[in-house]
């Protein structure tokens, strides 16, 4: 079967295909969760969802609490964001209060 030299003229490449996905950002539930699951590995203990806020426009995470959780998690609060960035790549929480 011939083609008349047509074939393969509009094939692109993967990664052009896939650039209108590269700015994706995850959804704030989703930023949320892996944020407990990290707080929990790194400090050993369990947060409540609704303890935790994530503001995505100034890509920030706030946890209410208080006491000697409060103080675990700003000792480790590098710790954190760091795990949180392996987990969600560049669209990760840059701060945490």
């Amino acid at each position: 079967m011939d083609h008349g030299g047509v074939r393969g003229k509009n094939i692109q490449t993967v990664g052009n295909l896939l650039l209108k996905y590269k700015n994706l950002k995850a959804p704030q539930g989703t930023v949320v969760q892996v944020c407990i699951k990290v707080v929990y590995e790194v400090c050993g203990f369990a947060l409540k969802k609704e303890y935790v806020r994530y503001n995505a426009h100034n890509k920030t995470l706030s946890i209410t609490l208080s006491g000697p959780a409060k103080t675990e998690l700003l000792l480790r609060k590098k710790q954190i964001l760091e795990k949180c960035s392996e987990e969600l790549g560049s669209q990760t929480p840059q701060a945490l209060i």
